[in-house]
C-alpha cells in the first residue's frame, strides 16, 4: 500500500533465487529458495520483502517389473488339462505385488491363474498395476491341443480254437494277441478267467466240463478289451474216436529250378496236418524216398489240412505242397 498511491498490491513483482522472476502462482524447482515481493510506487520508491522456502524433490514412480514363469513360452498342453498360471511382479515402490497379476488370453478372454483353456493358439498375457496406476504386461505363446480319446485295445485268442475237445489232464498253452493303439503290444498283460475254474493261468489243465474261456485285457487308461471261445474237457471214458487216413502222393521230377529230380535223390517226406476243430496241429516224417503213401493215425475228430514236403538227400526240404482238406467225424 502506498500513502500517494493507495493500493499496490497488483503491481508486486515476485522472484525465486533459483528460478529468477516467477508469478504469484507458480511451480518451483527442487531446492532452498529466497522468495522476493518488490513493488515500485509512481515516485520510483521501492519496497521488498524477502522469505526463505525450500522445495523437497518429489520421488518419481517406476512401472513394475513383470515376467512371467509358467507355462513356457511355445509349450504345449492338452485340452482340458488345470494349468497353473505363474508370474513374479515386483514395484520399487509396492515391494512384491504378484498376487495383484491378473491374465488374459486370446481365445478365452479374462481367466483365473488356474484353468484350463479351449482348445487353440493362444497368446496369455499379464498384466498388473502398481499403486500409481501404473502398468506392467508380459505375453507368452501357448498351444493348447484337442483332448486325445482313449481307444479301447483289442484282444483275440488264438488258441486253442472255438469248440475245441480236449482230454482231461492235459495241459493246455492259453494263447491271445493284444494291442493297443496307444500303448502297443499287450500280449504279456493278458488275463485268462474259466467260467468253471475262475482265474487262470496261461498255462494250465482244466476240470472236465464245458469251459467258456475268457481273455482280457486293460490299457493304461482303464479301457477293457475281451475275447472268448467255448472249450470242451473230456474224461478218459469219454475220450473221442480216433482216425486213421491214407496220404497219397507222386514223387516230384524236377527242383524249384526247373532241373530234373531223380527219386534216387530223395530221402523222404514230411507230412503237415492241421485240425482247425482243436486247434492241434503236428508233422511226421516218412524216411524213404521211395514212398508213395502213408496211414496217419490216432487222429481226433475235426477239420483236417494236410500238406507234403519233399527232402532231398542233403536235406533240403521243398515248399509245402497245395493243401489238401479232410473231414474226419
Amino acid at each position: 500500500n502506498d500513502a500517494e498511491d493507495g493500493d499496490l498490491t497488483s503491481s508486486i513483482k515476485w522472484t525465486s533465487s533459483i528460478d529468477g522472476a516467477i508469478s504469484s502462482s507458480t511451480t518451483l524447482s527442487a531446492g532452498t529458495h529466497t522468495i522476493t515481493a518488490a513493488v515500485s510506487d509512481s515516485e520510483l520508491l521501492t519496497a521488498s520483502n524477502a522469505i526463505t522456502i525450500t522445495i523437497n524433490e518429489v520421488a518419481q514412480n517406476t512401472a513394475p517389473a513383470l515376467t512371467i514363469l509358467s507355462p513356457a513360452s511355445g509349450s504345449s498342453v492338452e485340452a482340458g488339462v488345470t494349468l497353473t498360471l505363474q508370474a513374479s511382479a515386483i514395484d520399487k515402490e509396492d515391494g512384491d505385488i504378484s498376487s495383484k497379476v491378473f491374465w488374459y488370453s486370446s481365445v478365452d478372454g479374462k481367466v483365473n491363474s488356474t484353468t484350463a483353456l479351449s482348445a487353440g493358439e493362444h497368446t496369455i498375457t499379464a498384466a498388473v498395476f502398481d499403486s500409481e496406476g501404473l502398468v506392467a504386461k508380459e505375453a507368452i505363446k501357448l498351444s493348447v491341443v484337442a483332448e486325445s480319446i482313449n481307444a479301447a485295445p483289442s484282444v483275440s485268442i488264438t488258441s486253442p480254437y472255438e469248440g475245441s475237445i480236449v482230454e482231461e489232464g492235459t495241459t493246455l498253452l492259453l494263447k491271445a494277441n493284444a494291442f493297443d493303439s496307444e500303448d502297443g503290444d499287450l500280449t504279456a498283460s493278458v488275463t485268462w478267467y474259466s467260467s468253471i475254474d475262475g482265474s487262470i493261468n496261461n498255462l494250465t489243465t482244466l476240470s472236465v466240463g464245458e469251459h467258456t474261456l475268457y481273455a482280457s485285457v486293460v490299457d493304461s487308461q482303464g479301457a477293457i478289451a475281451e475275447d472268448q471261445i467255448k472249450l470242451s474237457i473230456v474224461g478218459q471214458s469219454s475220450q473221442p474216436t480216433t482216425h486213421s487216413v491214407t496220404i497219397s502222393w507222386n514223387p516230384p521230377v524236377e527242383r524249384a529250378d526247373g532241373s530234373m529230380l531223380s527219386v534216387n535223390e530223395l530221402s523222404g517226406y514230411r507230412i503237415n496236418w492241421q485240425n482247425s476243430t482243436t486247434g492241434t496241429s503236428g508233422s511226421i516224417d516218412v524216411d524213404s524216398g521211395l514212398a508213395t503213401y502213408y496211414e496217419v493215425n490216432n487222429l481226433q475228430s475235426g477239420s483236417y489240412r494236410f500238406s507234403l514236403n519233399s527232402i532231398d538227400i542233403n536235406g533240403l526240404i521243398s515248399l509245402n505242397s497245395q493243401e489238401m482238406t479232410i473231414d474226419l467225424n
